[in-house]
């Protein structure tokens, strides 16, 4: 695809660059995909499904190592290598970053969840109206989710400004968000109700493809200079 593609939009060379390196990173990768797993297990196990209860578990275990997760695909997809113990020391440097960042999708979305439980309890035109906003919300706020930790992880943006660049970054590109979502809604339905190993293949290829998207969409929205090599992505969170 060229870059007048669909919407200007040309992952093609961050793609072939992301996958020529995933040898190289192959270890990290599996790493990173074991423990984002695992992570997940505490809220599969107290409430199995898409629960409020399982997202707030999702949060307080999973984000810092998402957030990670990103920041070394971030690295990969700018053509550079990264090791087991970045990984694991960008986990610890990330985590309180990473919970502020995902707090907010969470909030919106344990609201739906809760909205929708009321309402199949208690159907209502009353309860219905608060479902389809808080539904509504969800999924823009997920949409941005797929821009937002890249974003962090280069450092430029925090706080509203952050989810405001990736909502209009994922809302300005939606091809490449929609195929992101997809890939991730898919996984996690086919681990809830096929088998919990299908999971295990789902991390590393969904924050790669978070990454090229985050990536070509600020390259074509002139958020990220052509010169590739002059900007470096850090893996670990720097003080701000």
């Amino acid at each position: 695809m060229s870059a007048d593609g669909v919407g200007g939009v040309a992952p093609d060379d961050d793609l072939g660059t992301a996958f020529r390196l995933v040898w190289v990173n192959f270890p990290t990768l599996v790493v990173a995909t074991l423990v984002c797993t695992v992570s997940l297990v505490p809220g599969f196990v107290l409430s199995p499904g898409i629960t409020p209860i399982a997202v707030i578990c999702a949060v307080c275990f999973g984000a810092p190592v998402w957030a990670a997760t990103i920041a070394m695909t971030d690295r990969i997809t700018a053509s550079d290598e990264v090791t087991i113990s970045e990984f694991f020391l960008a986990i610890r440097t990330r985590a309180l970053d990473a919970w502020r960042t995902a707090a907010v999708p969470a909030a919106v979305v344990v609201c739906a969840l809760a909205a929708l439980v009321a309402y199949t309890r208690t159907p209502s035109v009353a309860l219905l109206v608060p479902l389809v906003v808080a539904g509504a919300a969800s999924v823009v706020i997920l949409m941005a989710a797929t821009q937002v930790f890249s974003l962090r992880a280069a450092g430029t943006w925090r706080g509203k400004h952050l989810w405001w660049a990736a909502t209009v970054l994922a809302l300005s590109y939606p091809w490449l968000t929609l195929g992101v979502m997809a890939f991730g809604l898919l996984g996690l339905l086919a681990g809830i109700h096929w088998a919990v190993s299908i999971m295990f293949l789902v991390p590393a290829p969904l924050a790669l493809l978070c990454s090229v998207a985050s990536r070509t969409a600020r390259r074509n929205a002139k958020l990220l200079p052509v010169d590739d090599e002059s900007t470096e992505v850090s893996l670990v969170q720097k003080e701000d």
